[in-house]
């Protein structure tokens, strides 16, 4: 009976040992950086030229500023083909505007859920924000990228640290 939970104990360990190195290795895939790097290598924001503003188009950046190519997971980021997830503060004369787009649950990320920019380049994608947030009544909405904040930390997703370029972007919605 002693030799039994004896082995059991050790195949506890093992499998919990196991399982935590695991756990590391996978974070460590989410942004393929430096390590002993705490401080944000990555710079995101967003932008409107103003008539692109009038019809609530704006860009999303992500700017590498290490000297190395860096693979960003894009989950629950403006990177993504469609907003998967309620990234953006949007308001209409200080009050909230509703999200609208998609809400994802998702399993491991593949290979392709991660977007390569290269050492001080910059990465933009194009979205019009009314696409994922209620902006049908006229008047002037006011926009801003809402990062995560973990530990004091600005981060573009939940892994990956940010820092970031621009406040909030004004856009008018006319009436037709």
């Amino acid at each position: 009976m002693m030799h039994f939970k004896t082995f059991a104990v050790f195949a506890l360990m093992m499998v919990l040992g196991g399982s935590a190195c695991s756990a590391s290795e996978q974070i460590n895939k989410v942004v393929k950086m430096p390590e002993d790097s705490m401080q944000a290598v990555l710079v995101a924001g967003i932008e409107a030229d103003d008539d692109k503003a009038v019809r609530s188009e704006l860009t999303f950046y992500v700017r590498n500023n290490s000297d190395t190519e860096i693979d960003l997971l894009i989950w629950n980021t403006p990177l993504e083909r469609n907003l998967s997830a309620d990234v953006f503060t949007v308001t209409l004369d200080g009050e909230p505007v509703a999200y609208e787009g998609r809400m994802v649950k998702r399993s491991s990320p593949s290979e392709e859920d991660y977007l390569k920019i290269p050492a001080h380049e910059r990465v933009d994608v194009q979205m019009n924000i009314a696409d994922y947030y209620a902006m049908s009544a006229p008047g002037e909405y006011a926009v801003s990228f809402t990062p995560t904040t973990i530990d004091g930390h600005v981060h573009l997703n939940e892994q990956t640290l940010v820092q970031l370029e621009t406040e909030t972007l004004s856009i008018r919605i006319e009436s037709q």
